[in-house]
């Protein structure tokens, strides 16, 4: 039971993450587009492994210590050969897609790569860890998988859309190096194997999602605003009221788009729903614990048992408060008094 537990928090923490991304898109990308780049992500992360292997070796030769061999791993086993065949992936065969035809679809694909290296990540974690570590390992994963993830897609749909030729290079190497930086800060406290160094990750990975989420969130605003221009313009065309002679100057007399925000029953929603989440972490919990308790042997009843239990007690509640969770975000949301 154990490793199911470890296993369904391998893949579960990926698809979620890939869920809030996706629904956060006003103009949805191909869904076969978007399989292909997890798919991708996934299966180079098969490649990064074997380049890892080869580079291993140079970390102890370059420091001594352990914070220095932590610290030469990261960088060498993990940020370098991840974050570059990620960025490689995003640059020669993302950008490339008809699709990619705004900044905030390089947040959607970058993010999808990400936890594809992060779902093959937490599978060997799962295969090969201490459980009483795996889960931790696994949630530090997917934190800093969709940071750097966010933060390079960002930076590559900027560079993607900009023409001057020095921000675009400025952009790609913010990305590439933000995303480097991340890995790096985050994988040296875990290889260092210390308890206190390794639940200092977990700080590092919620500022990385800050930084993230702020680069997304301003990429989504402007996106509001161009979907707000161009009804405008629809609205005009139909009127008859477009002057496509002067295009610029009706594009700037688009009135303002106001301000959104959730409403309060959605935060109501959201904050209920991520309780009961946490509460049902605890459920599954002590029906493992209870289940490994009961000595040996064990029948056919007990395990039919065992199943029904967690059906009713532990799968159910979950699949409620995770629907509950994705009403809130999908609540309708007003316009802000401050706009």
């Amino acid at each position: 039971m154990e490793r199911i537990l470890l296993w369904g928090a391998a893949i579960i923490p990926s698809l979620a993450v890939l869920g809030y991304v996706y629904s956060r898109d006003q103009f949805p990308e191909p869904r076969s587009l978007r399989v292909r780049t997890f798919v991708l992500g996934f299966f180079l992360c098969v490649l990064v492994s074997r380049l890892s292997q080869l580079l291993y070796p140079l970390g102890p030769q370059l420091a001594t210590g352990l914070w220095g061999r932590s610290w030469w791993m990261a960088l060498l086993w993990d940020a370098i050969p991840m974050e570059v065949c990620k960025f490689l992936l995003m640059s020669f065969y993302v950008r490339r897609k008809p699709a990619f035809n705004e900044p905030l679809d390089g947040v959607v694909y970058g993010t999808t790569a990400s936890l594809g290296f992060a779902m093959y990540n937490n599978i060997l974690i799962a295969r090969n860890n201490d459980p009483e570590f795996a889960m931790l390992r696994m949630i530090v994963s997917v934190m800093v998988a969709a940071a750097s993830g966010m933060v390079m897609g960002a930076c590559v749909g900027r560079a993607h859309f900009t023409s001057n030729r020095v921000q675009r290079r400025e952009f790609l190497a913010m990305g590439l190096g933000g995303a480097v930086l991340l890995h790096v800060l985050v994988w040296t406290l875990l290889f260092t194997k210390i308890v206190w160094s390794t639940w200092l990750a977990l700080p590092v990975c919620v500022l990385g999602l800050l930084w993230g989420h702020k680069l997304f969130t301003a990429l989504r605003h402007e996106q509001d605003r161009l979907f707000h221009v161009l009804e405008h313009r629809e609205r005009l065309l139909t009127e008859g009221g477009w002057d496509t002679e002067k295009p610029e100057v009706e594009w700037a007399g688009a009135p303002r788009q106001p301000l959104f925000e959730r409403t309060t029953w959605a935060w109501v929603k959201l904050g209920l729903g991520s309780l009961g989440l946490c509460f049902c972490g605890l459920l599954w919990w002590a029906t493992d614990a209870t289940f490994r308790a009961k000595p040996a042997p064990r029948d056919v009843g007990d395990y039919i048992a065992f199943v029904i239990f967690m059906l009713f007690f532990d799968v159910l509640p979950t699949w409620l408060c995770f629907r509950l969770v994705l009403s809130g975000l999908r609540e309708p949301r007003v316009a802000s008094p401050i706009s």
